[in-house]
């Protein structure tokens, strides 16, 4: 069924290549701009106005009753999610939310993670692998932030049922396995992510969304999926679309890609 809603989606899917002792000159504009603060870590939401792309500043992220949330469990949950899981924080904490990570951690998704509106998931400083059934999921949510994940492995998941806002059960539809999927999402933004090895592919935006690009590299991958894509890694699993982007695959160098594709 054709939906009424119009929205406006800027993805800016970046992944960092300098170096951890670059300096800031070889940076790119991103890390630039939060890297330059040596208490980045106690003033993580700076990181919000570093946002580039037709989304623009992350602003609606930041500010006034912003909960700080860290993740402590790697354990899955997805009908009970406990208090310090990823799951909890992305789902369950009204509000606005910072989600930061205690520790390196590889967390395997039991069925897709919904991600809540408002809510920042940020793996500066750790790393953090999330792996499993479905992966992230952003449904009829807007203002979203996803920072300095490794999103891989992911595998289909048959319909099921989550944990949803609002402590309801949310039914979900056949997930196809991609790393990040976007259903009627706006003001999303996927930066210095790494996402690979995927059973259906990286990144799926619906095209019921009305997606437009200002002043950005435009790809189409991913089934007819519409990113803006920019200084980013790929893995395998980027197929039939045409992209015009700067990219630093897995296996090879970086290289400046536009035309159509097969394989990042």
């Amino acid at each position: 069924m054709a939906t009424s809603w119009c929205f406006t989606l800027a993805i800016f899917v970046v992944i960092l290549l300098a170096s951890p002792n670059a300096s800031l000159a070889t940076m790119n504009v991103i890390d630039k701009c939060w890297r330059g603060n040596p208490r980045w870590r106690n003033q993580r939401q700076q990181l919000a106005t570093c946002s580039v792309g037709f989304s623009g500043k992350m602003t609606n992220n930041i500010g006034k009753g912003v909960i700080r949330y860290k993740v402590t469990d790697p354990s899955d949950d997805p009908l009970n999610p406990k208090p310090g899981t990823l799951r909890h924080g992305a789902t369950m904490i009204k509000g606005k939310v910072w989600i930061t990570f205690k520790r390196n951690m590889h967390i395997t998704l039991q069925r897709p993670l919904l991600i809540s509106s408002f809510t920042a998931i940020d793996g500066r400083g750790v790393n953090v692998h999330v792996t499993g059934a479905g992966c992230l999921l952003v449904y009829q949510a807007t203002d979203v932030i996803i920072h300095g994940l490794h999103i891989h492995h992911c595998k289909s998941q048959p319909p099921s049922s989550v944990m949803g806002p609002d402590s309801k059960v949310i039914p979900l539809g056949q997930m196809d396995g991609d790393a990040i999927r976007l259903v009627t999402a706006k003001k999303v933004w996927i930066d210095h992510n790494t996402l690979y090895d995927c059973q259906d592919g990286l990144l799926d935006v619906t095209l019921t969304s009305q997606i437009n690009f200002r002043g950005a590299t435009i790809a189409k991958f991913v089934k007819e999926s519409y990113v803006n894509v920019g200084i980013s890694t790929c893995g395998t699993g980027c197929s039939q679309g045409s992209l015009v982007a700067v990219l630093a695959p897995v296996d090879g160098d970086a290289t400046s890609s536009m035309g159509s594709f097969n394989d990042c």
